[in-house]
């Protein structure tokens, strides 16, 4: 076989197409131009619903950018709730407060697994950082916390402003 090529046409793009009218047109050469053939198959209902589902996946490409556009700020917005929950801890503050925040935070996001796992991530980083560092309340601890306090604030604000519905 000296080349094949495949075109797939549909009548999905003109928005008319139900999945028996997708077909696949196959021109195969041979041998050289005098052994041309066509051929026209349609195609199972799984392989133009695959096709469907491929032609989607282009198509969502555009949200996807817009989510990672904010995923970053998101991240580090989780690492500053787990950072900011270790250290009000570590000075007295015996609640759960902020592991709740994050709570939240997961729930509303409503993230797929591989989102949902880079964000508990970011904050159990947030939190083991700063285990690692202050074993007991000092006073750069308690400004350690003002400032996380200050950029969590900061960040909830931009992310809400920015790509809030």
């Amino acid at each position: 076989m000296r080349a094949r090529r495949l075109n797939l046409f549909t009548r999905a793009s003109c928005g008319q197409a139900k999945s028996s009218d997708i077909r696949m047109n196959v021109e195969i050469y041979e041998n050289g131009p005098k052994r041309r053939f066509h051929e026209t198959a349609k195609l199972s209902g799984v392989s133009a619903t695959m096709l469907v589902i491929a032609a989607l996946a282009f198509a969502i490409q555009p949200a996807r950018a817009a989510e990672a556009a904010y995923e970053k700020p998101l991240l580090r917005l989780a690492e500053v709730l787990g950072a900011v929950h270790y250290l009000r801890n570590l000075c007295g503050e015996t609640s759960d407060a902020w592991r709740g925040k994050m709570q939240e935070l997961l729930t509303t996001e409503a993230p797929s697994p591989e989102r949902r796992e880079k964000l508990v991530a970011s904050f159990n980083q947030g939190y083991r950082a700063f285990a690692g560092t202050y074993q007991s309340c000092t006073q750069q601890a308690r400004s350690a916390i003002s400032g996380y306090m200050e950029e969590g604030a900061r960040l909830s604000k931009d992310i809400a402003q920015r790509y809030g519905n």
